[in-house]
């Protein structure tokens, strides 16, 4: 929670209502943001849908830091050897179960953001790269593109000499190779990032599975 009181302390009687209920998580969902310039409030819209769009939804849209967590989520989340942690992402994952409250965030009490764009925007990057392989997977689908776009070619100039007797100019001829070469190497690029994105996972260790609750031991 914030001090300075954007997040409403009275929710957190909600939370004790539903963590009482079994709920194990409870998240507040913010509706508006008041008092957020038109250019802060854009890019939270942006960074949740590409987040969203990247890590197939691993935390809800909108969802914000003032929560309510049980200490066996606790336990777990602290258990976890990552350093550039996303507790929002990292607290989701865990899986235990959810419940989300909706709230219009109002404008804080007292002082102002120390959330200038280069550290919302490097929070960002830390939510899409612990949760993402994409942007690593995309050299091989750039690589897969130009190859098919230079086979294209190739097929166009072949057709075109066989029933035209067209001759292929120089510089085409050169334009597909470099194609084609490009191709090759971002589809190499793209296997290299297969086996780092695999080595990240390791190097992670994030647990396989986590024991909610132990009976009988």
């Amino acid at each position: 929670m914030m001090a300075d009181l954007q997040d409403p302390p009275e929710l957190v009687l909600r939370f004790l209502e539903k963590w009482e209920e079994g709920y194990d998580i409870i998240y507040t969902v913010v509706l508006k943001r008041i008092g957020i310039g038109l250019a802060r409030n854009f890019f939270s819209i942006m960074f949740y849908k590409i987040f969203g769009a990247l890590t197939d939804r691993a935390i809800p849209e909108n969802a914000s830091d003032f929560r309510l967590i049980d200490r066996r989520v606790y336990e777990t989340v602290n258990r976890m050897n990552e350093r550039n942690r996303m507790l929002r992402g990292i607290i989701a994952w865990t899986g235990f179960r959810q419940y989300a409250i909706d709230y219009e965030r109002p404008p804080r009490f007292a002082g102002e953001s120390k959330a200038d764009f280069m550290h919302v925007f490097k929070l960002a990057l830390d939510g899409i790269f612990s949760f993402s392989y994409i942007p690593l997977k995309l050299t091989t689908y750039i690589g897969f593109i130009i190859s098919v776009l230079s086979f294209v070619m190739i097929i166009v100039e072949l057709a075109l000499l066989v029933l035209y007797g067209r001759e292929v100019p120089g510089f085409t001829t050169l334009i597909i190779a470099i194609l084609f070469l490009f191709g090759m190497l971002f589809m190499i690029l793209g296997i290299i990032g297969e086996y780092i994105a695999r080595i990240y996972d390791e190097v992670k260790q994030r647990p396989n599975y986590i024991v909610k609750r132990e009976i009988g031991f």
